[in-house]
């Protein structure tokens, strides 16, 4: 079972997002530190790329809105430079909910079995400001926890 990676298209008023769905290739994380430490190889004198338990993202170096990653990581590309530069894009808009829901993160039971109608999610990475609301097109470095309800406007 890979990690699904989700693409959206330009989001039009109140329409849904458009979104495509592919499994991706999950190696073992023994394979994947391997991987890391050829690849760092050509590049450094001493490597050394090792798998560890996860310290808390929450604190310092990484500043980050979540303990750990959660073990079931999402992957989504949502909308493209043709949004930046191209002024027929420049009015759209995205919520982070939505992509967040267009993701199918799953649902959880709690210790009574009771379906758990909100998820939690991190989301980490580059993106770009909503030009609308600075005034020119800028940088955005999300790094922040999202609780969604997945029964509102979901569809599967």
């Amino acid at each position: 079972a890979g990690t699904r990676v989700m693409v959206a298209s330009r989001r039009v008023d109140s329409a849904p997002l458009y979104t495509e769905q592919a499994d991706l290739c999950t190696p073992g994380l023994e394979e994947l530190a391997a991987a890391i430490e050829r690849g760092l190889e050509a590049e450094f004198r001493e490597v050394h790329a090792s798998v560890s338990s996860c310290p808390d993202l929450r604190q310092p170096p990484f500043g980050l809105a979540i303990a750990g990653l959660g073990g079931n990581p999402r992957l989504a590309d949502v909308g493209g430079v043709p949004n930046l530069l191209d002024p027929e894009y420049h009015h759209l808009s995205f919520s982070v909910s939505d992509i967040v829901r267009c993701t199918r993160p799953e649902r959880r039971e709690d210790s009574s079995g009771a379906d758990d109608a909100v998820v939690t999610a991190a989301v980490l990475g580059a993106s770009a400001a909503d030009a609308r609301f600075l005034g020119c097109n800028g940088e955005l470095m999300p790094v922040e926890c999202v609780n969604i309800g997945l029964h509102s406007s979901r569809t599967d």
